[in-house]
């Protein structure tokens, strides 16, 4: 764990001391600001700004055009913040108290698109579609350093659109059909780790299993998170958790789930 997030530091420091011919930053949209979409996804810029921006204007570089944002589709939205340089590594890297507030630092410091994803009514349904979507059985799953680093491979992707996934402001409404979708896929995902080596997190479908039972009041689960601190600070943070705490929970919201069918 601690090679994995030498190598996330160092990736995120070498990116920003690239040298490069760019344009000085300015907040000047165009007439048309939905002209900076392609396909529907708003394109960031390629290359670093020069190195006399700084502070709040290199952030604002990088970030979402606040003009840009009506333009986009709640699909749109997503890809968009997905593609958001180096995402995972930023909630790896900001989450010294847990995955949960490298969230919550990218939410607030770096991409206003997740404010605004987190408005939208239809936000659960993309997601689920977006999670589902990603081929588990086919996935290239070959842990290189150059996959890793450029989109984080299988697990990396998976775990942060799981993290994303178990957000509070997604998950409070959702309708038992929702949950039901969900649930299924979270169990595809948790099986296809437990049959494979793999260098990243188990725990990602837990994490999400785990708000939606917490969210539901679901009794067995919140006898078991009233009797253990780390399962708190889990649920929580996501801090990490070990399998014996990991296995209660995927088997809590297996029952969870067929209370669900029958409702």
């Amino acid at each position: 764990m601690k090679n994995i997030l030498i190598i996330l530091l160092a990736s995120l420091i070498l990116s920003g001391c690239k040298k490069n011919n760019a344009p000085p930053y300015s907040e000047e949209i165009p007439i048309d600001p939905c002209s900076l979409l392609k396909d529907g996804v708003y394109q960031y810029p390629l290359v670093p700004p020069d190195s006399g921006v700084t502070g709040k204007a290199f952030y604002e570089y990088w970030n979402i055009p606040e003009a840009v944002l009506p333009c986009l589709t709640t699909r749109g939205l997503l890809k968009t913040c997905l593609k958001y340089r180096q995402l995972c590594q930023h909630f790896m890297m900001g989450g010294l108290n847990g995955i949960q507030s490298g969230y919550d630092y990218v939410k607030i410091m770096l991409c206003r698109g997740f404010p605004e994803l987190e408005k939208r009514k239809d936000a659960l349904d993309v997601l689920i579609e977006e999670y589902k979507s990603i081929n588990t059985v086919d996935y290239d799953t070959v842990q290189t350093l150059k996959n890793i680093l450029e989109y984080g491979g299988y697990d990396f992707f998976t775990y942060c659109m799981e993290i994303i996934l178990g957000q509070y402001a997604f998950l409070q409404n959702a309708s038992i059909k929702q949950k039901i979708a969900l649930l299924s896929e979270l169990f595809v995902k948790q099986n296809f780790r437990e049959h494979r080596v793999t260098w990243f997190y188990f725990e990602g479908p837990a994490f999400v299993m785990a708000r939606l039972m917490y969210l539901d009041n679901f009794k067995p689960f919140m006898d078991y998170y009233t009797s253990s601190s780390r399962i708190q600070y889990f649920v929580t943070w996501a801090r990490p958790i070990y399998e014996e705490h990991r296995s209660v929970i995927v088997s809590q919201a297996k029952e969870y789930f067929n209370l669900l069918e029958i409702k």
